[in-house]
């Protein structure tokens, strides 16, 4: 049986893309820490819970190993898939058995989907794909050409984008918004460009952060040469862009993603949603 220390489990690499409760924030790890847990925060009854699942990037213990740490980090043990974040790429999905959460006053609050525990063993490995969703298996398609994009296929993608894309996209966030709990809540705002809805429900989206994943991968292909940096930037610099082609490229891989991942909310928008992708996977 080997050890692990929670440290050890996943590599985020230098930079880290979260997404929180109510923000979408682009934080700078450092090299000491490179290796580390980022998962974000939702509410759940961690309490009750004693198996649940954890993303592990780069190497990751197998079935019978255990993970013990004695402090942050923490390894964080999600009760359901549907909203865990996924931090790095490519990655494996883990079943676990909580052996020792961490302390009381170390842990969410009340109504969190997830817990912090000091040690925990590894069941087995889990298909990644149902972490995006009913049909993540598409979604994991376009995470694979987001992550070796280039920028010659950058070009394709921006190239054939749909004109109709946006209207497609706001379309189909409000058909699943229309399914949601608290969706009536967001409906009619707007939804192009967004990445995740918080709050709506049981999920951040119809293929849980698959369309953040996306976005965060399309950002790292680019590299930094590839970002502006608008002269109304605010104080954290948040608003950094993506020049051509690489901005309509990720739109179109975002729009492709929720085409394939929710066909049964995208509908008659399938083919705007993926006229790029079509393009890039079959030339027509």
């Amino acid at each position: 049986m080997t050890r692990w220390s929670a440290a050890r489990l996943l590599r985020l690499g230098d930079d880290a893309l979260c997404l929180g409760p109510r923000d979408l924030r682009h934080e700078r790890a450092p090299a000491e820490i490179a290796w580390c847990l980022r998962l974000s925060a939702v509410r759940y009854g961690w309490q009750l819970m004693t198996t649940g699942y954890v993303w592990a990037a780069d190497a990751a213990p197998v079935a019978g190993d255990r993970v013990r740490t004695a402090g942050p980090p923490w390894t964080v043990v999600w009760a359901t898939v549907a909203m865990m974040p996924v931090a790095g790429w490519p990655g494996r999905l883990l079943s676990v058995n909580v052996i020792e959460p961490a302390a009381d006053k170390d842990q969410p609050r009340a109504g969190a989907r997830y817990l912090r525990a000091t040690d925990v063993e590894v069941l087995g490995e889990l298909p990644v794909a149902p972490v995006f969703g009913q049909h993540g298996d598409a979604v994991v398609e376009v995470l694979t050409v987001a992550h070796q994009l280039t920028v010659d296929e950058a070009a394709v993608l921006a190239g054939a984008h749909s004109p109709d894309a946006d209207t497609a996209l706001d379309r189909t966030w409000e058909r699943w918004l229309a399914t949601q709990p608290k969706g009536a809540v967001y409906a009619g705002r707007g939804h192009w460009g967004v990445l995740a809805i918080p709050g709506a429900g049981a999920a951040y989206s119809p293929v849980g952060h698959g369309l953040t994943l996306v976005s965060s991968l399309v950002f790292k292909a680019a590299g930094p040469a590839a970002y502006t940096v608008p002269d109304d930037r605010d104080e954290d610099g948040r608003d950094w862009v993506l020049d051509q082609p690489w901005c309509t490229a990720r739109d179109a891989l975002t729009s492709a993603a929720m085409g394939l991942g929710a066909p049964e909310f995208a509908s008659d928008d399938v083919a705007a949603l993926t006229a790029g992708w079509r393009t890039l996977r079959t030339g027509t």
